[in-house]
């Protein structure tokens, strides 16, 4: 695999949030194998916001203002157009199979789902 496929950490730069304004925190770094949680209420921006601006390897150009980096750089334009390149793995709102699982099933089946999809890079 080639080393500029590989993703070691992704930074959100803060920007601002609905009403205008400035997030309250320097940098928010997730390293490669984290397991990360978003919540909040409905209607938030967690999906049509923060996660888009993942997506997007946003640059300050998108309505949050945020930008994201890879390995602490501005992202090469392939993070941004390819749908080979996606650099979110999410699960929906309703997420009811969850109560069937304990604490650590459900992180024992997140950690395969991460490693299929790096094996199949």
């Amino acid at each position: 695999m080639e080393n500029d496929r590989l993703v070691h950490s992704l930074t959100i730069l803060p920007g601002h949030d609905k009403s205008g304004t400035v997030e309250g925190f320097k940098e928010l770094t997730v390293e490669t194998s984290q397991i990360i949680s978003i919540v909040g209420p409905t209607g938030s921006g967690k999906k049509s916001r923060l996660l888009a601006d993942i997506e997007w390897t946003a640059q300050n150009d998108t309505p949050t203002g945020r930008s994201i980096l890879i390995n602490g750089e501005v992202p090469d334009m392939k993070w941004r157009y390819s749908s080979n390149n996606k650099l979110v793995a999410q699960l929906s709102q309703n997420m009811n199979f969850v109560m069937d699982l304990t604490v650590v099933d459900f992180c024992v089946c997140m950690r395969k789902a991460v490693w299929f999809r790096i094996l199949s890079l």
